[in-house]
């Protein structure tokens, strides 16, 4: 029996995501109760994601929502499903939303001001004089931006068919290079920092090239579904014409077979196809290019402590910030 599409690429979309976040790279140190934990989480979420998913059908099958009008767009679903269940519980539906809305601003804040850090240290710290005001002045006009491009995003974003698709085809393009990149300095001594490069590099060309080329194409048969057994009235938003196809059958036509192609894959498994190809290619990138001049010696810190024993290194200098050197100076 094949695992679902939801399990089987979806541990790649989320490591990529959360495990390799500017938020949890902060963390001093993972121990392996905290790691169980988080993937615990992750099967329990994508469990109910799942099991939402499929409720939601047992309740609609026959009185499809979509094809009566009710509902524009197949992202509304799931509140028009809350509204439904639990419309009649005061206050009910408001504190779904509520829910909603304060995982979303919880969740953009803290990318956003991880984003601001890092553009600052990365980017502009070392092309100015930088005093503590001057990094949070410009750290706050960045985000301050970067929240204004989001709000005009979300407006262009509300246009789209399906928002879910378009994130995971977008995100899918860098999403597993990166997954696969910090993989590979944990476990693969061998590959150098152009290797990794290069190896990231082709995985966005390859998954650019299929985002690009499978446009269009990403169209799969639907479940069955009908309007038989919707009321004759629905509410007061619902119009005449609605009316009239309450009691059309929506016939679902199996898309013509034809022979595999890449570009018909499911836009799921983008992001662990290019996982994929930045852990293959980055080994034998690393044969392929000389190492620079500063990246010979190894550091063991950046290894995963599974092999950090197998492995012959020699030590290479730990670098350390100028502040805490100077601290350190002050002190002795």
């Amino acid at each position: 029996m094949p695992l679902p599409p939801a399990l089987c690429p979806g541990p790649a979309m989320w490591v990529s995501i959360r495990a390799v976040c500017n938020a949890l790279l902060r963390c001093p140190r993972w121990r392996m109760p905290e790691v169980v934990l988080f993937g615990i989480g992750f099967l329990l979420i994508m469990s109910f994601n799942c099991f939402t998913g499929i409720v939601m059908y047992a309740r609609y099958h026959d009185c499809d929502p979509l094809a009566v009008g009710l509902v524009s767009k197949l992202d509304k679903m799931v509140p028009y499903f809350v509204q439904d269940i639990m419309g009649h519980l005061t206050g009910m539906p408001g504190v779904f939303i509520s829910c909603v809305f304060s995982a979303a601003l919880s969740t953009l804040s803290a990318s956003i001001n991880s984003l601001g850090g890092i553009v600052y240290f990365d980017y502009i710290k070392p092309h100015i004089r930088h005093t503590e005001h001057k990094a949070n002045v410009i750290m706050k006009i960045f985000v301050f931006l970067a929240g204004i491009y989001c709000i005009f995003g979300g407006i262009i974003v509300e246009k789209f068919s399906s928002i879910l698709q378009m994130v995971f085809c977008i995100g899918g393009i860098g999403f597993g290079s990166v997954c696969g990149v910090f993989l590979l300095g944990m476990l693969v001594p061998r590959v150098h920092g152009r290797a990794a490069l290069a190896a990231s590099a082709l995985s966005i060309v390859c998954m650019a090239i299929l985002v690009v080329g499978s446009w269009g194409r990403n169209q799969y048969p639907a479940m069955p579904i009908s309007t038989d057994n919707c009321p004759t009235t629905l509410n007061a938003t619902t119009t005449a014409s609605t009316l009239l196809n309450l009691n059309a059958t929506v016939t679902v036509k199996d898309l013509p077979a034809s022979g595999f192609s890449i570009f018909d894959i499911s836009f799921n498994w983008y992001a662990a196809i290019g996982f994929v190809i930045t852990l293959v290619s980055g080994p034998v990138l690393s044969y392929v290019l000389n190492p620079a001049a500063d990246q010979v010696k190894l550091n063991p810190n950046l290894l995963s402590p599974a092999i950090k024993y197998f492995v012959e290194y020699e030590q290479a200098p730990m670098y350390e910030l100028p502040e805490l050197r100077k601290e350190k100076q002050q002190q002795s």
